[in-house]
């Protein structure tokens, strides 16, 4: 009895074991695949937000280049409007401002003013300290002797914005037929709507995870 007792505890002792093997190898399983599931959704969101920001760069470029001014102008109301109606997230671009340099060291503002859809010149004071940072820099940039080598980049990740030439090619070393040395469109990504609307739709697409939550 006590040979069959002791015979039958080393069995269960070796179930017991070969259970625990078994759970460690379906936990490790499981965490796998669950890092991997999360690796793929965080890349998913990342890809997301990349491609919001790519959409809203290639959206407003104006093509052909365009010697008008005025006719510039109102391609980019179109095409503002066309966004505020179709886009995914139309509340991605939120403020937008035209910077027209005359030369390197003059620059004229104007701002969109969304209610009437027409942009007007503001005043250097009224303008934000982010978008004054992005003038400072380009005006900056535009005075070095290797501007036209190596051009500023369209998007300065501090603010958040875009920034687009309104007449592409982007040349630096003439001066256009209407007498500007340089124009681009700023497009001041909206903060707010990044953090209340577009990264918690983003995060509810690749982690289902509600925004409720």
């Amino acid at each position: 009895m006590t040979v069959a007792i002791g015979a039958l505890a080393l069995t269960f002792m070796a179930l017991a074991h070969h259970q625990w093997l078994w759970l460690s190898q379906v936990s490790f399983a499981e965490r796998e695949r669950l890092e991997a599931s999360f690796r793929a959704s965080g890349q998913s969101f990342v890809l997301d937000l990349d491609r919001e920001i790519a959409r809203a760069f290639l959206y407003f470029q104006l093509g052909p280049p365009i010697q008008d001014r005025a006719e510039r102008r109102a391609i980019l109301i179109e095409q503002l409007e066309r966004w505020r109606a179709n886009a995914p997230y139309p509340s991605l671009v939120g403020g937008v401002w035209i910077a027209s340099w005359r030369t390197p060291a003059e620059v004229q503002v104007e701002h969109w003013d969304e209610k009437s859809g027409t942009f007007a010149e503001v005043a250097t004071a009224t303008i934000p300290a982010a978008v004054r940072k992005v003038l400072v820099g380009t005006t900056h940039h535009l005075s070095s002797n290797d501007s036209a080598k190596n051009p500023p980049s369209g998007v300065e990740p501090t603010l958040p914005s875009l920034w687009i030439p309104l007449e592409p090619p982007f040349y630096f070393a003439r001066t256009r037929a209407d007498g500007t040395y340089l124009e681009i469109a700023i497009f001041v990504l909206d903060r707010e709507a990044l953090a209340r609307e577009v990264l918690p739709k983003m995060a509810e697409k690749s982690f289902g995870l509600s925004q409720a939550g």
